[in-house]
């Protein structure tokens, strides 16, 4: 017969179950969170297949080598995989991650070099964005990163829609602050204005103005989602009274310019740049998937294209009726931002990241 347990020993027995239990848990966590952070650096980009054959990507990491020589100079960058089959020992530029790109390895741009995985590729892929980080300069000071020459230690963010990085301390009249999620540079908030229009409309994010003497009620900040739509729905009584409506845009369209294992490449660059923080340094890699999904778009023409379109409403073009107070600065989004943009299908189909 089989020895009763004593109902002391027992519960010691469930609580040392439940010890275990919440153990595993916590280790399933970090397990999450160190895959999150590599994905969020290397875009769950494959060490051993060049991803030429996959066309533009929507997201990988990308490098490029200064040790190859290229046609009169020409900027060109390699997948993840390619850098360790045909570039080892190479000097590399790593880019990080850039959205819609398609592997140069060994294409026409290259001076005697065949791509080892793939050996059979186009002359060159002319939808390809380069800016100067395939040179190793970033920011707006156009310096390597990291600079020998700089004494000053300062974090690296990346913007989401020209993709450059950019030091904390050259991003405009502003301060970092300790919780964003992601971060769209001063040049290109002054290149598409319309970015304000929403701006201004996300939960809980604020310029921090370097200059104190600046009024706080000149930010508008919306608190919570309800005064957003509340807002909304009056500026839409509003246009059903008006004889016309004015977009307040002057933009066009835009162009975005868009590292032995893979965690070892992953845990080296967390270390050195930022694709946005949380305020404890883990990067949102829910944010990057989301960017392929619901988009900032270029103002006047997502607007333009809603004013033929009876049945759908225009979030965008309501947020443009406003007055909006533009800013010498870069700006810092929430985690959640992206459901707050436009929905409608012209904004959709004008993405700019």
């Amino acid at each position: 017969m089989a020895e009763n347990i004593e109902p002391e020993n027992a519960l010691e027995e469930n609580e040392n179950e439940n010890d275990a239990v919440i153990s595993m848990v916590d280790y399933l966590k970090e397990e999450e969170e160190l895959e999150n952070d590599a994905n969020a650096v290397l875009g769950g980009s494959d060490d051993t297949q060049c991803t030429y054959s996959l066309g533009y990507v929507p997201r990988q990491a990308l490098y490029a080598c200064s040790t190859c020589n290229t046609k009169d100079g020409a900027s060109a960058g390699v997948c993840l995989a390619c850098s360790y089959a045909c570039h080892e020992g190479h000097d590399l530029y790593e880019l990080y991650t850039k959205r819609n790109f398609r592997c140069d390895c060994g294409n026409s741009k290259f001076l005697n070099l065949t791509c080892k995985l793939c050996p059979d590729k186009g002359p060159e892929n002319t939808d390809n964005v380069y800016n100067q980080n395939f040179k190793g300069l970033y920011c707006v000071c156009a310096r390597p990163y990291p600079d020998p020459e700089d004494e000053i230690e300062d974090l690296m963010i990346q913007c989401i829609v020209c993709e450059d990085w950019y030091h904390g301390r050259h991003l405009g009249d502003c301060q970092v602050p300790a919780y964003f999620s992601e971060m769209v540079c001063q040049g290109c908030m002054n290149k598409h204005s319309f970015l304000w229009a929403y701006f201004i409309n996300c939960k809980d994010i604020q310029v921090v103005q370097s200059d104190s003497s600046v009024n706080s009620s000149e930010i508008e900040v919306e608190k919570s989602g309800s005064s957003l739509t509340s807002d909304v729905s009056q500026s839409r009584e509003s246009e059903k009274s008006a004889t016309s409506l004015s977009t307040g845009s002057d933009d066009t369209s835009l162009n975005t310019s868009s590292t032995e294992s893979q965690s070892q490449k992953a845990d080296s660059s967390e270390s050195r740049l930022l694709t946005g923080t949380n305020g404890s340094g883990t990067s949102s890699e829910s944010e990057l998937s989301a960017s392929n999904d619901v988009s900032l778009t270029s103002g006047s023409a997502a607007s333009s294209s809603c004013d033929s379109t009876s049945k759908e409403q225009c979030l965008l073009r309501d947020l443009q009726t406003r007055e909006v107070t533009h800013r010498n600065s870069a700006t810092f989004w929430p985690d959640n931002f992206r459901s707050k943009l436009c929905q409608c299908s012209p904004c959709k189909a004008n993405n700019v990241c």
